[in-house]
């Protein structure tokens, strides 16, 4: 196995394990167990960040800068789409 593929299996498993922390700490009712499942996505989000990174200075992710004005333009047609 490459050295991609096994980052790009472990950020997809870093991706589930933080969707089941937003829904644990979402539908807890303990206080204790809300933190827990919290401190758990903290941690989960900050992996993601970190294993993102790495990919980045691989090069497996290219990232370029977008304008304001093709934000603003993306923005108005979302907001005439709910309209």
């Amino acid at each position: 196995m490459n050295n991609k593929f096994q980052l790009e299996n472990a950020l997809t498993l870093t991706k589930s394990i933080a969707m089941l922390y937003v829904n644990a700490t979402i539908e807890s009712s303990n206080k204790k167990v809300n933190e827990v499942m919290d401190n758990g996505l903290k941690a989960s989000l900050k992996m993601q960040q970190e294993l993102y990174q790495m990919m980045k200075e691989d090069n497996y992710y290219q990232t370029s800068n977008v304008s304001p004005t093709a934000i603003n333009k993306i923005l108005t047609k979302i907001s005439k789409q709910g309209n």
